[in-house]
């Protein structure tokens, strides 16, 4: 919470190093679409298998039926491996 006092010194680092960081991917990466990350990460999620109510949670879907439809194509391929396994 904001509070008017000056920042402090650590927050200041942080927030360089979270520059530095940004600023260096850039370099090495593709630009992405922010919809394009949170796809991405979704999909991470489910292929770690995180439980799908927890993905959903996670993406501020209002429900899990939102999820599982725009995701099928991940939880399909999930299961074609857990029946070969």
């Amino acid at each position: 919470m904001p509070t008017g006092s000056p920042q402090s010194r650590k927050s200041h680092v942080c927030k360089q190093r979270w520059t530095h960081d940004i600023t260096a991917l850039k370099r090495n990466l593709p630009p992405v679409a922010f919809h394009g990350l949170r796809h991405t990460y979704a999909m991470l999620l489910l292929m770690e298998k995180v439980p799908l109510k927890v993905v959903s949670e996670h993406l501020g879907h209002a429900s899990i039926t939102m999820t599982a439809d725009a995701y099928a194509h991940v939880t399909d391929t999930m299961q074609r491996e857990a029946v070969e396994e």
